[in-house]
């Protein structure tokens, strides 16, 4: 993908049961990112590519490129899943070496994999030598430390990746130490593909300060994203021109109507429709007003007609305020993978 000297690159981050196709498409209203990567496929003997992931690869809307995420330990798996992809019109897979839910890494997948480079660098070897996608993949800095960091980066600059993703946090850490973008740096230096930076990226400043002290090629958003939809069109502009849209919660309000409205159309189920869309209000939430009453009443709502309530009084009506974004100190959503 050719981009301008200034630009800088974006992915929207996998999040389960967050990043779906109906929401994936509704960037093409706010500014999209430059690439997507869906929600990690699980890969073991019985899988098979869910319906989440075909949606995402068939009814889009989007033409921007999405990379698949698969999480597993067994090339062979690896093989046979990715094969079943290219059918699609697909870029690539994205190899899930970091996710860091314990009941994930204790199968031996995901972030487990941190402290085993050499199945790393086999599954690699199989895949080159039996697919023509593109492969890319992300990582934390380790599982306990970072003692084994520089080792792994060894191991995937021996292969030909078309991006690594880093989440600057081991994965003890979760989501609750500070991230360390030293890391990237490094492995910007240690690596001949595009690196992309991951981990609470939440503003376009950042995301240029970021890639100033790093060099990265790429930053890679996810709760961000969510909270705050019109993030990848300020970061391009940001980076191109130095001033970016500042939007108001009246530009907020049709987006949160519209997750409302792809909610919706999961289930005929009010109450299950309701707990869905509290996933998306959770990051919402925390930027909308800094004593958290928003977040208070949305989480509270038990029909639609409440949410839409705490909707209009708390945004819509509100809607002269600049939205910056951001969440306010001490206002905590529940963590999402990302």
């Amino acid at each position: 993908m050719n981009l301008p000297i200034n630009s800088l690159m974006t992915a929207l981050a996998p999040m389960r049961d967050i990043t779906t196709r109906a929401f994936c498409d509704l960037f093409l209203h706010y500014g999209e990112p430059d690439l997507y990567v869906t929600e990690f496929l699980r890969v073991h003997l019985s899988s098979s590519i869910d319906s989440n992931i075909v949606a995402m690869l068939t009814d889009r809307r989007s033409a921007r490129p999405v990379f698949v995420q698969l999480l597993g330990r067994e090339p062979s798996e690896f093989i046979r899943i990715a094969k079943l992809i290219s059918r699609y019109h697909v870029h690539g897979i994205d190899l899930n070496f970091g996710c860091p839910v314990p009941k994930i890494h204790r199968k031996g997948v995901g972030g487990a994999l941190l402290e085993e480079p050499q199945t790393i660098d086999k599954i690699l070897s199989e895949l080159e030598q039996s697919l023509k996608l593109s492969v890319s993949v992300k990582i934390r800095i380790g599982f306990k430390n970072d003692s084994i960091f520089e080792k792994i980066i060894d191991v995937l600059a021996q292969h030909n990746l078309d991006h690594v993703t880093i989440h600057a946090r081991t994965v003890h850490d979760l989501y609750r130490e500070a991230v360390n973008y030293s890391y990237v740096e490094l492995a910007k230096k240690m690596l001949r593909c595009k690196v992309f930076a991951n981990g609470d990226i939440n503003s376009s400043q950042q995301a240029c300060n970021v890639a100033e002290q790093t060099h990265c090629d790429g930053v890679m958003i996810g709760r961000a994203a969510v909270r705050n939809p019109f993030i990848f069109r300020q970061i391009s502009e940001l980076r191109m021109t130095g001033r970016c849209f500042m939007p108001k919660l009246r530009d907020l309000y049709p987006y949160v109507l519209r997750l409302i409205d792809i909610t919706e159309k999961t289930t005929s189920d009010e109450k299950k429709q309701v707990c869905y869309m509290k996933k998306y209000l959770n990051f919402i939430g925390q930027c909308v007003d800094c004593e958290g009453k928003f977040l208070y009443a949305a989480r509270r709502a038990t029909n639609r007609a409440e949410l839409i309530a705490a909707i209009d009084f708390h945004i819509n009506e509100r809607g002269d305020e600049i939205f910056h974004g951001i969440p306010h100190k001490n206002i905590v959503a529940r963590p999402n993978c990302e």
